[in-house]
């Protein structure tokens, strides 16, 4: 049913990009060939959905950590990403306007406890068994509780950074991990006006 209603393909394709990243960085390519195809991926990304343009902030470190870069062009490579993602960004963003009837995007900056509300309960929707108020009621420790286990994961890593087969077996569930956290906060401030109970759709 998702698939057939053709409007939700613009969400299932982000992530559709950002998994086949993390595969093609950990696939035997050249360097070359997976930063070329991390570029084509991200572009794909970044004009498929809003929230398309994490695959650009998530994809880079992916390819650092996974590709034996030589240190000198790393820099380079940082710099040339991060000039595409600006053009893509832009070009996306351009002639941009607000629509009717649309909340306030400060909706969250007044009303934070809601606003942690509503990312709680959209990070743990999917797992939650029920239907309206009593998924929400649900959703919100589970929300917590998978970010909470996110943050001791990324805590981990952080800590054993200097291993580099534990930072490479990691970083890339670590990535997929942070999709949905970041897709979380852009959501949060441009729907929270729609309600908490948006959050389960």
């Amino acid at each position: 049913e998702t698939w057939l209603f053709g409007i939700q393909v613009v969400y299932l394709a982000p992530i559709a990009c950002l998994t086949t990243c993390v595969s093609v960085a950990y696939s035997d390519l050249s360097p070359n060939a997976k930063l070329t195809i991390g570029v084509l991926l991200s572009i794909v990304s970044t004009f498929s959905s809003a929230n398309g343009i994490l695959c650009w902030l998530l994809v880079l470190p992916v390819l650092l950590v996974v590709c034996d870069w030589r240190k000198p062009s790393v820099p380079f490579l940082i710099a040339g990403w991060a000039a595409l993602c600006l053009l893509s960004v832009s070009i996306y963003l351009y002639g941009y306007r607000t629509p009717e009837g649309h909340p306030s995007l400060t909706e969250s900056l007044n009303h934070p406890v809601r606003a942690l509300a509503y990312l709680a309960a959209f990070l743990g929707s999917p797992l939650a068994p029920g239907d309206g108020v009593r998924r929400l009621a649900a959703a919100i420790p589970i929300g917590v509780i998978t970010s909470i286990l996110f943050s001791v994961a990324c805590a981990y890593l952080s800590a054993r950074f200097s291993d580099r087969s534990l930072r490479k077996r990691m970083i890339g569930f670590v990535a997929i991990g942070a999709y949905s956290l970041g897709t979380g906060l852009m959501v949060m401030p441009a729907r929270l006006g729609f309600g908490i109970l948006h959050a389960l759709s």
